[in-house]
């Protein structure tokens, strides 16, 4: 196994990244195939590695990268509440329109 960026406590270009991302991806396939992931509580080099690298992955993305555009955008409780009225509303009009008067 082929360690990289072992003294690196925080990746700062997108370089750093890409090369850090396409190494992850080599790592899971040679511990796979060498069924090193196989143990759900093992604990080995490919494990803390892959587990060194992700973490630097993620500090990365956290600090220089905007998943905005896959996050859901939460609607403040006023809206909330403005839909759920809508809704009850809605059921109250359906349910007269279905039972007879």
């Amino acid at each position: 196994m082929v360690k990289i960026f072992e003294n690196t406590t925080r990746l700062t270009t997108r370089k750093e990244y890409d090369t850090l991302r396409t190494h992850i991806e080599l790592l899971i396939k040679e511990a796979t195939e060498n069924g090193h992931f196989s143990e759900p509580e093992g604990d080995n080099e490919y494990i803390r590695e892959f587990g060194r690298l992700a973490r630097l992955s993620a500090l990365y993305e956290d600090e220089f990268i905007d998943f905005g555009f896959i996050t859901p955008k939460t609607k403040s409780v006023s809206t909330v509440q403005k839909e759920a009225v809508r809704f009850r509303i809605k059921q109250k009009n359906t349910a007269k329109e279905l039972v007879p008067a």
